[in-house]
């Protein structure tokens, strides 16, 4: 269905949330770029790793591309942080049952 088309307040916030985040990926991956491109860049991230192999032979990556990857990241390491912090407090909570039962 077309429901994400619908301006409902929700559908208004998830775009508004979509456009900041997607700036200020845009402003960080340019200043990045420029400065890889000036010589001062540090390549020892991911951004700077998918940047730089950006600037060399093969297939290039557009810059919605490169933001795109960056997206994936985040929330697939936040994602995996939070079900290991919550797998952590599910083994904490067994350990410290089993210490009272002993």
């Amino acid at each position: 269905m077309y429901l994400s088309y619908i301006p409902t307040v929700r559908n208004r916030r998830f775009k508004e949330v979509g456009d900041q985040l997607h700036t200020s990926l845009c402003v960080i991956v340019k200043k990045r770029k420029d400065a890889i491109e000036a010589g001062e860049g540090v390549n020892d991230d991911l951004l700077g790793i998918l940047l730089d192999s950006n600037l060399g032979i093969g297939i290039l990556m557009n810059l919605q591309e490169v933001i795109d990857e960056c997206k994936l990241f985040y929330l697939a390491g936040q994602e995996t942080t939070s079900i290991l912090l919550v797998l952590d407090f599910t083994l904490a909570q067994a350990q410290i049952r089993i210490k009272q039962n002993a």
